[in-house]
């Protein structure tokens, strides 16, 4: 697990379900558990992030911490909002 991710009961799914970036790829994966410190299941790819330009060199886009944002979510989490962080 990342030391960055969100942790919510999703009524959709009926468990938690934690929502983080998968290292430095750009995908945004889900993980669901009946409780909120696991165990967790292997993670889901939700979204894959493109990066905006390609950088050559050793300077990647970075792309980190994606998070669930569940103020937005509709249908008892059946839809959410994720976000993330871009440099």
């Amino acid at each position: 697990m990342p030391n960055e991710l969100s942790v919510n009961y999703n009524k959709y799914l009926g468990c938690y379900l934690s929502i983080h970036s998968l290292e430095l790829t750009g995908k945004i994966v889900g993980r669901t558990s009946p409780t909120p410190w696991g165990p967790w299941s292997e993670p889901v790819n939700l979204w894959q992030v493109i990066p905006q330009q390609k950088i050559k060199g050793p300077h990647l886009e970075l792309i980190y911490a994606g998070k669930e944002h569940p103020s937005f979510a509709r249908e008892h989490g059946k839809n959410n909002l994720h976000y993330l962080h871009r440099v």
